[in-house]
């Protein structure tokens, strides 16, 4: 473009030579893979410091019997799981970008794999578990599950109970999958030491 754009008062600005500016004054920053890096281990370390719980949405009744959202508390234990999910996707380069490190970078990422064959495993465990349950369901139970909106979908886990031991089982999964980017960085050891500029 051969002006400078900045409608709505947005932060990137476009510029004649093609290149994209980051801030209102103009001045262009470098991207740094490790300050990335270091920003998404923060957010993962902030959400897993949190208690973990499962959301709920907070409601009101007005004067005419109408429910009216008044606050939604989101489910702690998944955005830990999406924190660490980000991390993992950032970080994924890093497994393969160091000859120097590539033993210890390889032991590492065979062993997130391993983790994340476990989430699957238990998620087919899980499965088996729902169907037998819907099978042998009472008919009182199936009535109440039906009247709140959960059915039984093939390939989907919809009991509450099950639902919850699942999401446990990948939040305790995924922090040990944190631990295991921990180890790589502390291994490789060139976050410390290169910045990536783009």
């Amino acid at each position: 473009m051969s002006e400078e754009y900045n409608e709505g008062g947005d932060d990137v600005g476009y510029v004649d030579d093609g290149s994209t500016t980051i801030g209102s004054s103009g001045k262009q920053e470098e991207f740094s893979h490790t300050r990335l890096v270091m920003s998404a281990l923060r957010k993962c370390q902030e959400a897993g410091a949190q208690e973990k719980r499962a959301g709920w949405v907070q409601s009101k009744i007005d004067r005419m019997g109408n429910s009216n959202i008044v606050k939604v508390y989101p489910d702690t234990r998944k955005e830990f799981i999406s924190c660490v999910k980000t991390a993992l996707l950032i970080m994924r380069a890093d497994f393969t970008q160091t000859d120097e490190y590539k033993k210890p970078a390889e032991d590492v990422w065979k062993r997130i794999q391993d983790l994340s064959k476990s989430i699957d495993e238990k998620e087919k465990e899980v499965l088996i578990n729902e169907k037998f349950a819907w099978g042998n369901m009472i008919k009182a139970r199936f009535d109440s599950l039906t009247k709140s909106g959960i059915y039984q979908i093939t390939g989907k886990i919809a009991l509450p109970e099950l639902r919850e031991e699942m999401i446990n089982f990948q939040d305790d999964v995924y922090g040990e999958i944190l631990a295991e980017l921990h180890t790589l960085i502390k291994e490789i050891g060139f976050y410390a030491e290169t910045e990536y500029t783009a």
